[in-house]
């Protein structure tokens, strides 16, 4: 079997179509009265259409007259890809030869014009048989879909594009989408060219609530056409507000606000720092390098220090936010595992101390920011014993801290520090499930336990069963009035005390941290992005 070579590299798959032809041959003169010498040649290309990459059968018979013995048969072909190969023959009558090329799998769409020639000194004969390459390959088809807001989920109002592009070694004739019900809609447009890519930008009615599958589609000029899954449309009943979003470099652990500076502190043990957030700008400052792998953090009382845990030690962090300088306490333990953390009303920082494992060898502790006086906490959990994870929860007025000893479930003990006292006054059983977020109103009035409302003696308020609230993060409003629970679209914002969801907000992924800052005109969230895997922190304007 033979290759032969191309002329273009553009084509995808092609296909040739040939028909035979006879030829007639030269005369060579003599000085008798004999027959007439001549060559006449056949030439047939089979079969009529074969796939770029398949097998083209040539053969050129010559069958010679008076006394012509063929010494040659040549096989030429010119056009889109060439041929060319001379065979030596030795006989007195008839000769053919057979050859199999192989058609190129880029050759591209044209004529191919193949000729054979059968040869006996100067007498010659021979013959030509035309073939096309038809083009049988579709386009190469691409696109995205895309939106909005960032995620794959989107609102009614949102704008979607799609965006098709498609490449053909002949031409592309048409680009275009569909998609299916809900949405139920088609759009394609014209081109004439090799790349043909265009956009379309479409506003989500309410009539697409649902799924729709999204296909691009493209055909080329000799009617080969190519489509692709784009994935699916999904909208949801839900609005977008004003959102500003940034991606982090690591997950965050904690967040504290700093009133004073608009600045967001937030804890990122992964990367032995806390980052800063400028909320006017949106843009990371400086960070304020650490080590221990930085857990809990609060700020002190008069807002100029921030307190940081770092867990792999038995150390207090203590940044002096007008200097910048970083002074360390260590607190007696006897064993590394500072964890979570809060400053009460009366500069008494709580501190839990975790462990690795279950039960109940965790701790609380507390170091006063005035007298750097510390004690461990004996009247919280039982005698003083508390579980590995211990989520604090404080009000803006830092009056109470809501322990919550978890893993202690079923239900989960609560203790309530009231600072103007010193002491955890109440312990009492709340929800019964493991690792739920823990917040506060302004004042301490209430304390929301995952979707569980409780007042400040941890006496059980209301569940809030809002339809839509996927299990995971939740935050009350510093009024007290409205709580708001993470969805697996973004968050439903509800009223207490029934639960009734107001709407559902999109976000730029699920998040799993959610905090509303202390004027309750703005939500934090914490997120990965669904396309990227990228860790990302929205400020949602809540007005």
């Amino acid at each position: 079997m033979e290759r032969v070579s191309t002329r273009s590299l553009i084509a995808v798959r092609a296909v040739v179509v040939a028909v035979g032809a006879v030829g007639l041959g030269l005369l060579r003169c003599t000085s008798n009265t004999g027959p007439a010498e001549t060559i006449t040649v056949t030439l047939t290309v089979t079969p009529p259409s074969v796939p770029a990459g398949g097998v083209v059968t040539v053969t050129a018979a010559a069958v010679p007259s008076g006394n012509v013995s063929i010494q040659q048969i040549t096989i030429q072909a010119t056009g889109v890809f060439s041929v060319a190969e001379s065979v030596a023959v030795q006989g007195a009558g008839s000769e053919s030869v057979t050859r199999n090329y192989v058609v190129p799998s880029q050759t591209p769409p044209g004529r191919v014009d193949f000729t054979a020639t059968a040869r006996d000194g100067s007498v010659v004969g021979h013959a030509e048989a035309p073939a096309t390459v038809l083009d049988v390959s579709p386009p190469t088809l691409s696109g995205t879909l895309t939106g909005s807001g960032g995620g794959s989920t989107f609102a009614p109002g949102d704008t979607i594009r799609v965006a098709v592009a498609a490449i053909d070694q002949d031409k592309v004739v048409w680009v275009g989408y569909r998609m299916g019900a809900p949405a139920s809609r088609s759009d394609s447009v014209a081109g004439a060219a090799v790349r043909v890519n265009d956009t379309f930008a479409l506003v989500v009615p309410m009539g697409w609530v649902g799924t729709s599958t999204v296909t691009a589609f493209a055909r080329d000029s000799s009617g080969n056409g190519a489509q692709t899954s784009l994935g699916s449309l999904a909208v949801v009943n839900a609005v977008r507000r004003p959102t500003r979003t940034i991606p982090l470099a690591a997950p965050v652990y904690d967040i504290a606000f700093d009133s004073k500076r608009s600045a967001l502190y937030l804890s990122q043990p992964q990367s032995q720092q806390v980052a800063v957030l400028s909320t006017t700008t949106m843009t990371l400052q400086t960070p304020i390098a650490l080590f221990g792998s930085p857990s809990g953090l609060d700020l002190s009382v008069g807002g100029d220090s921030l307190v940081v845990a770092l867990k792999s030690t038995q150390l207090l962090a203590i940044v002096n936010l007008v200097t910048g300088r970083v002074d360390t306490v260590r607190l007696n333990t006897g064993a590394p595992g500072l964890d979570h953390l809060r400053v009460a009303a009366n500069d008494a920082a709580l501190v839990s101390l975790t462990f690795g494992g279950s039960g109940y060898g965790g701790s609380i502790w507390e170091y006063d920011l005035l007298n750097g006086s510390q004690r461990r906490r004996t009247d919280a959990g039982i005698g003083g014993a508390v579980t590995e994870a211990v989520p604090f929860a404080r009000p803006v007025d830092r009056s109470r801290i809501l322990l919550l000893i978890d893993g202690s479930c079923c239900p989960e003990e609560g203790d309530m520090y009231v600072s103007a006292r010193d002491t955890i006054a109440v312990h009492r059983g709340t929800v019964s499930q493991f690792f739920p977020t823990v917040s506060a109103d302004s004042t301490g009035t209430v304390f929301l336990i995952g979707a569980s409302l409780f007042d400040q003696a941890l006496n059980p308020i209301t569940v809030l069963t809002s339809p839509g609230y996927n299990g995971g993060a939740t935050v009350v409003a510093p009024s007290g009035a409205l709580a708001y629970l993470a969805s697996n679209v973004g968050y439903l914002k509800v009223r207490i005390p029934d639960g009734s969801v107001l709407e559902q907000v999109l976000l730029p992924g699920v998040p799993g941290q959610l905090d509303v800052l202390p004027n309750g005109q703005t939500l934090v969230a914490v997120t990965v992005d669904p396309n990227t895997g990228v860790r990302q922190l929205s400020l949602v304007d809540l007005r």
